[in-house]
């Protein structure tokens, strides 16, 4: 039992700066939202013992990655769009029941989904989220290809007697995956690797503001007057733009730029044919970035 002398003394002033922050955002100041964020994260930090966080590092975090994982394969998020029994859960997915209870009980300790009695649980916004392709996505991607790469770059650094990194063919991706390929070529080669890449980067600004969103960025006074009309121009070209989703909405949200020119993608051949079958509106084409830019004059 602690005594009230090891209290950090810091938990005063972030109790303080939460209150502030919280009446400030309670009384709609988006803005402070992230400096709220940041101080509940220091409460936790100044709460809980050492021995808690690496404990929370060396097991829980690892353990609800892989739970994360296993509930993707499963679909198990989509299954829970309402509250549900284990067994409920269970028969869905048609996986062991005492496996989706142990699976079941994790997610809920690390607030990932919410379980209401034993046995019974529901959705979170997380877990909503994660039930979302273009959001299990990032995920998804970074479990097959960051992932085993950064558990194995403290070996790589080990072996190679902590140099930074600055080879592009001799780095820590070829030492994980044990492949002379970059990272771009081997993923080429990986079903479906491309596909979940291409939904990652769809989804990576939802709930964030964009440059075309109306009093982010003057687009008609920097970009669009002045520039050369006509459909045989080239307005802007996105160069490894995935599957076209920038220039679909830069479309939407600023009709004057698609008027003012063309709105040209560059990706690697799967992302272009992807692109042609979801996208047909967008003028796509086959190009390698690290190579000699074939249009001039585009933004």
């Amino acid at each position: 039992m602690s005594s009230h002398s090891s209290i950090d003394p810091s938990i005063g002033c972030i109790l303080d700066g939460i209150t502030t922050s919280g009446r400030a955002y309670l009384e709609g100041q988006e803005s402070v939202r992230s400096a709220l964020i940041s101080k509940a994260r220091s409460l936790i930090g100044a709460l809980e013992r050492p021995n808690e966080t690496l404990t929370w590092l060396a097991w829980a975090e690892p353990t609800r990655r892989a739970a994360i994982h296993t509930a993707l394969q499963l679909k198990l998020f989509n299954i829970l769009s309402s509250p549900k029994s284990s067994d409920e859960i269970a028969r869905a997915t048609q996986a062991s029941p005492v496996l989706i209870q142990r699976l079941l009980r994790h997610l809920a300790a690390t607030a990932i989904i919410t379980e209401l009695k034993p046995s019974s649980y529901a959705p979170t916004p997380v877990s909503r989220a994660l039930a979302k392709p273009r959001s299990a996505a990032a995920l998804k991607y970074c479990d097959a290809l960051p992932g085993p790469v950064l558990a194995r770059l403290p070996i790589y650094l080990a072996q190679t007697k902590y140099r930074n990194p600055n080879n592009p063919s001799e780095g820590p991706f070829q030492h994980a995956m044990q492949t002379p390929e970059t990272p771009w070529n081997w993923a080429r080669s990986q079903p479906g690797l491309g596909e979940i890449f291409a939904l990652h980067m769809s989804g990576y600004h939802e709930e964030r503001p964009s440059w075309m969103d109306p009093g982010f960025y003057p687009i008609e006074e920097r970009l669009i007057q002045g520039c050369k009309q006509g459909q045989q121009h080239v307005f802007l070209v996105d160069v490894g733009g995935g599957i076209g989703h920038d220039i679909e909405e830069l479309m939407v949200k600023c009709p004057a730029a698609s008027k003012n020119g063309r709105l040209v993608l560059q990706e690697i051949p799967a992302m272009v044919a992807q692109a042609k079958q979801q996208r047909p509106q967008v003028e796509s084409e086959i190009h390698d970035f690290f190579g000699p830019q074939p249009i001039k004059g585009g933004i």
